[in-house]
């Protein structure tokens, strides 16, 4: 079961709480968000990812925890801060135990400050460069080039079916022979500089190392033990927001914005891999500052402007007219139309000027010029015109306020089409699918519109994310997902500054509670062994004293060993008489049994005499039929005889008479059966 753990996204100008489901490694398991909560942070208490004032802000915290019904006492940080550098690496492949190890001993070159005061941390953006090579030039090659490839793959299959063990074997020898004069050409030639490149290229890992202020880390671990929390981990913004962003779309090459308050951060995926990262100075609170600072909208929140924003489309070329109500354009549109037929509207205005009186006159104007001739309606035209000079003007400054707006915010768009640019220059032959928007801005009307107008590619709002679950109770979440983008992202998997001397302390601590598992085992395996040593020991200490008081209570054997050895000489004297007057003759009736069964049916004993040597049998033979002779019939009944196992091959003829009687031939001899011995 996932543990549940706060998701804390500190900020200068507001902050953002998420309780969600917790574990080491989600892969691409779901995660689940039980509530949020979004609150302003007072001025001045958190000024670049640095907590000021940390006992105000804490007790702040603790009573909105309190308010939204927050329990976890488990916290990830979220840290938004210019202080944190970051630089992207190739290293060597290697077992990911020793990559801090690398890159510490390169981390002066990565960064020309003093690594004692900063908290080095990374993460793998990719295991093999090669591979990824590989996969974007073959995805790169023709449909038709596939086919063929695939066509004869299938043939040399099926050849080699055919072919006999011992091609396979020679032609296999042959290619090994071919790879080795390879090899020793190459070495005796030059590597070209391309070769050394695709070398370079393949089996190589790409990592993106990032460096904290020592003192900011160690603030965010002060204020946790502060409120009594255990901190899990802390993560930079870039990171959380690459760690949920690559599940949302992992085909092609996209680009995420992700529009926060003070700045915008800019990513580059190719697949789900981050190709490159920029964070632009401009933000949302940019753009409402540019919104209240317009006098025609009389605001004094950026609350009230961002209300403007959500519910009327300023970026469009046609903003102006949008502000018009219902019956101002229709009398626009029927002034607009006196002037096309000569009806003159001068009143001592430029034609701009003129045009946008006509637009905000009222709905009056249309059903006057109905209904008058032409020189009462240019009359009354004029008197209209000049009694809307001051709605004029509002609509006029409103045209002009939109257009402040839209290029406040091309200073956005041209710092992306800049990165753009860049990453085409070094990427020609890939092409950008579409880039998504999130963040604060998804929330403002016609934004995606007004920068697939400006940049050229199509945009697409990304207000849900996959993967990720809401309870009811986190009905701020649910309603704007992509605000929440850092706290979802910390969980999955974070950068984890940890400051030296807490690793320390950590790792004393592991010591210092695997000595004492260790102790805590050897003593109970010892005592486990000492109570079953005891255990045994009293149950036989128990079965001798049972025995004991058996032996004690069983009568005395005096005489007894005497009367067993004469009863063991009597029966060795029966054994032997037994022997003595044993016999053959003592197996009469299975001999005769044997008789019965093997002698032919036509077969009939006159007499039979018993003696120690054997058997002598007198017998009358008659055969079955007139085919049968006399000898076949002897012939026969003496295999007969043999083949009883009493006497084996000790049979012999005494007599024999043989006689016809019918035609049919009758035998009566006498035979001698001597037992085998």
């Amino acid at each position: 079961m996932a543990k549940k753990a706060l998701s804390i996204a500190i900020g200068a100008e507001c902050t953002r709480v998420c309780e969600i489901s917790y574990k080491k490694n989600y892969k691409n398991k779901s995660i689940r968000v039980y509530r949020s909560l979004t609150f302003d942070t007072p001025v001045n208490l958190v000024e670049d990812g640095y907590i000021r004032d940390k006992a105000a802000y804490g007790e702040l915290l603790k009573s909105k925890l309190k308010t939204g019904k927050f329990k976890s006492d488990k916290v990830i940080f979220t840290i938004n801060s210019g202080k944190i550098a970051n630089r992207e690496i190739i290293i060597p492949p290697t077992n990911e135990k020793r990559i801090m190890d690398i890159i510490m001993t390169g981390a002066s070159d990565y960064f020309p400050v003093d690594i004692s005061d900063y908290v080095i941390s990374y993460q793998i953006l990719e295991k093999d460069i090669g591979a990824r090579k590989d996969r974007a030039v073959q995805k790169r090659r023709s449909r038709k080039e596939r086919k063929l490839a695939k066509k004869k793959a299938k043939q040399e299959r099926k050849a080699l079916k055919k072919r006999s063990k011992t091609e396979i074997i020679a032609d296999n020898l042959e290619k090994l022979d071919n790879q080795a004069l390879g090899s020793a050409l190459n070495n005796n030639e030059d590597v070209t500089k391309a070769d050394d490149k695709q070398l370079l290229n393949r089996k190589q890992m790409r990592l993106v190392v990032y460096a904290a202020p020592t003192a900011l880390i160690k603030n965010y671990y002060s204020f946790a033990k502060l409120m009594h929390m255990d901190i899990i981990s802390l993560d930079y913004s870039g990171n959380s927001s690459y760690q949920i962003i690559k599940r949302q779309q992992k085909r092609g090459t996209n680009v995420f914005v992700q529009m926060n308050l003070r700045d915008t951060l800019i990513s580059i995926l190719r697949e789900d891999v981050l190709v490159m990262q920029r964070t632009v100075s401009y933000g949302l609170a940019s753009l409402l500052e540019t919104v209240m600072e317009q006098p025609c909208y009389r605001l004094e929140d950026a609350e009230g402007a961002m209300k403007l924003l959500k519910e009327n489309n300023l970026l469009s070329p046609d903003a102006a007219d949008s502000l018009l109500t219902p019956g101002r354009q229709e009398a626009a549109a029927a002034l607009e139309g006196l002037v096309s037929e000569g009806i003159p509207l001068s009143i001592g205005r430029d034609k701009e000027a003129t045009d946008t009186y006509a637009k905000a006159t009222e709905a009056v104007a249309l059903a006057v010029a109905k209904s008058a001739t032409v020189e009462a309606t240019e009359a009354v035209a004029k008197v209209v015109a000049k009694s809307a000079t001051v709605e004029a003007n509002e609509a006029y400054a409103k045209a002009t306020a939109a257009r402040n707006i839209r290029e406040s915010l091309h200073i956005l768009c041209n710092s992306i089409s800049r990165m753009l640019d860049y990453y085409k220059s070094s990427h020609k032959q890939i092409d950008i699918d579409t880039i998504y928007i999130t963040g604060c801005g998804v929330h403002i009307k016609g934004i995606e519109e007004f920068f697939t107008t400006e940049i050229g590619i199509p945009h697409r709002l990304m207000d849900k994310l996959s993967t990720v679950s809401a309870r009811r109770k986190a009905a701020h979440f649910r309603k704007s997902p992509g605000e929440y983008l850092n706290n979802i992202g910390a969980v999955i998997q974070p950068v984890d500054f940890v400051p030296l001397e807490f690793k320390l302390k950590k790792q004393r601590r592991s010591v210092i509670f695997g000595t004492i598992i260790f102790t805590m085992v050897c003593l109970i395996g010892a005592a486990g062994t000492l109570y079953i040593s005891i255990t045994d020991y009293m149950h036989a200490k128990n079965e001798l004293n049972e025995v004991t008081a058996q032996l004690e209570a069983m009568p005395k054997l005096d005489g007894v060993h005497d009367e067993y050895n004469r009863y063991k000489e009597e029966l060795e004297d029966l054994d032997k008489l037994v022997e003595s007057t044993a016999s053959r003759n003592d197996e009469i009736k299975d001999i005769l049994a044997e008789f019965e069964k093997k002698l032919p049916s036509n077969t009939v004993i006159n007499s039979m005499m018993f003696e120690e040597s054997g058997v002598k049998v007198t017998m009358r033979i008659t055969a079955t039929d007139s085919k049968t002779g006399a000898n076949a019939l002897i012939a026969k009944t003496l295999k007969q005889l043999k083949s009883i196992h009493y006497f084996g091959e000790n049979v012999t003829v005494v007599d024999s008479v043989i006689s016809v009687e019918d035609g049919i031939s009758v035998v009566t001899m006498s035979v001698k059966c001597t037992y085998v011995q």
